[in-house]
């Protein structure tokens, strides 16, 4: 049967929305092994008491011991969740081999890496900057109870989070780096850049709505509505630098310096080693804002100078 291009496009499109179904089939059930199997790591680590295994993970926190062990079991869960998980995908349903989403992509890691450094690093006084823009957002009058909700649920998971990143040996710190900072950096890249943003590509048919569509998807999966903002530009970032770079080592890259560094200048200030305060830093002046972006742009246009216009398309 010989069919028309809007006829093949629309057997494509259908082809990759019944995918995406299945993707996200596969994704509900590694949420539930993750969760599994969390508790029966804390169920271990608490010497087989299924009381004390939910208390370890519920709050309050306090307490090296909780915090290593919920590091631990976070571990679990973003191994199962976005490793795990997407590769089972693209093993047994794409029939993808794994190194075609972690090639080499199109320019040499000598080049791209450092220039990824050196964004990561320009682009944090424009993050915070937005970050503070979001913070401060107010709902009408008419929506304060949802307002109220948000910033409840808000103050819930900062409280968690700074739980979780307040170390205070090197050893918690090395912890810290291989759960928030090396696994979300594969992890969530191989899901979201390297899988769904492809998938989104193939259905709109617009590498830049897909880029956008899942940049939003990536900062609402955080479920954190006053860093909703900064986490998209964030995330589109990183759909940018796969597609210009043709890998996703180099998203991977930027995910974990992004990670990384605010875990370390946490211990860094916590030991007393630097005075800057990461966590309640003042607010970021527009001017420094705007350098932050005008530089940021001015290193992505080399970065885009150097590679070419194919987009990377998830095989099949």
């Amino acid at each position: 049967m010989i069919y028309t291009n809007n006829q093949s496009n629309q057997l494509i499109k259908k082809k990759t929305f019944v995918s995406l179904l299945v993707l996200f089939g596969v994704m509900f059930a590694g949420f539930c092994l993750a969760q599994f199997f969390s508790l029966v790591v804390a169920f271990i680590f608490v010497g087989f008491d299924l009381s004390a295994a939910y208390q370890v993970i519920s709050p309050p926190f306090e307490g090296d011991n909780q915090r290593n062990i919920l590091l631990v079991v976070q571990g679990v869960n973003s191994f199962i969740l976005f490793i795990a998980s997407p590769l089972f995908y693209l093993k047994y349903y794409e029939n993808s081999q794994a190194s075609l989403v972690f090639d080499f992509g199109k320019i040499p890691a000598s080049k791209s890496f450092p220039l990824t450094l050196l964004l990561v690093f320009l682009y944090f006084p424009f993050s915070a900057y937005v970050v503070g823009l979001n913070e401060n957002f107010q709902f009408p009058e008419a929506y304060a109870e949802i307002e109220r909700l948000l910033k409840a649920l808000e103050d819930q998971l900062q409280q968690v989070t700074k739980f979780l990143i307040n170390f205070d040996s090197p050893w918690g710190l090395i912890l810290g780096l291989l759960v928030v900072a090396v696994l979300p950096g594969i992890g969530e890249e191989l899901f979201f850049r390297g899988v769904l943003q492809n998938k989104f590509n193939e259905l709109f048919g617009n590498i830049h709505v897909a880029i956008w569509v899942t940049a939003f998807l990536f900062s609402a999966f955080h479920f954190q509505f006053y860093g909703l903002l900064p986490r998209m530009l964030l995330g589109a970032l990183f759909g940018y630098l796969y597609i210009w770079s043709g890998t996703l080592t180099v998203p991977m890259f930027a995910h974990f310096l992004n990670n990384g560094i605010t875990l370390l200048m946490v211990y860094l200030h916590n030991q007393g080693i630097i005075e800057t305060d990461i966590e309640s830093s003042g607010e970021i002046s527009i001017g420094l804002a705007l350098v932050s972006l005008v530089l940021v742009s001015i290193v992505l246009l080399f970065f885009r100078k150097l590679t070419s216009s194919q987009t990377p398309i998830m095989h099949e």
